[in-house]
C-alpha cells in the first residue's frame, strides 16, 4: 500500500477493491475500501462496501451502504460501526436545539464543517 492516494472523481463508477495509503471518494464505488491513513467520501460520494481506515470522514450528503471499522490495518481490532443504529436528522431551523438534546441518536456525528472535510 506503500503511501500512495486514490481518488475516485465525480461521474466515475468503480467495480472493486481500493487498498492505499489515503482514499477519496467523489463518485461511486462498488466493493471494499482500505486505507492505512485516511478514507474520505465527499458529499456526492457512493460507497457499496466495508470501508477501513484509521481516520475516515463522511460528509454531509455521501451515501455508504455497507460497515466501517475505525482501525490501522496492522491492528484489525478495534470498532466496528453499524451505521444502522444511528437516526440521522437535519433540521436547520432548530439546529441549536439539536445540540441541546441528550440522546445520542439525535447528537451530530461531527462537529467538523463541510470546508474542514476537503
Amino acid at each position: 500500500m506503500d503511501n500512495n492516494k486514490t481518488i475516485i472523481s465525480k461521474n466515475t463508477l468503480f467495480e472493486g477493491e481500493i487498498s492505499a495509503a489515503s482514499i477519496t471518494i467523489e463518485g461511486k464505488v462498488i466493493g471494499n475500501l482500505q486505507a492505512t491513513s485516511s478514507i474520505l467520501i465527499k458529499e456526492d460520494g457512493w460507497v457499496k462496501g466495508n470501508i477501513q481506515a484509521p481516520n475516515i470522514y463522511l460528509a454531509k450528503g455521501c451515501h455508504h451502504e455497507g460497515d466501517i471499522y475505525l482501525d490501522s490495518l496492522e491492528k484489525a481490532s478495534s470498532a466496528k460501526i453499524d451505521m444502522n443504529q444511528f437516526e440521522f436528522k437535519s433540521d436547520d431551523v432548530n439546529e441549536g436545539k439539536a445540540k441541546e438534546n441528550k440522546t445520542p441518536s439525535e447528537q451530530p456525528v461531527s462537529n467538523r464543517t463541510e470546508g474542514e472535510l476537503r
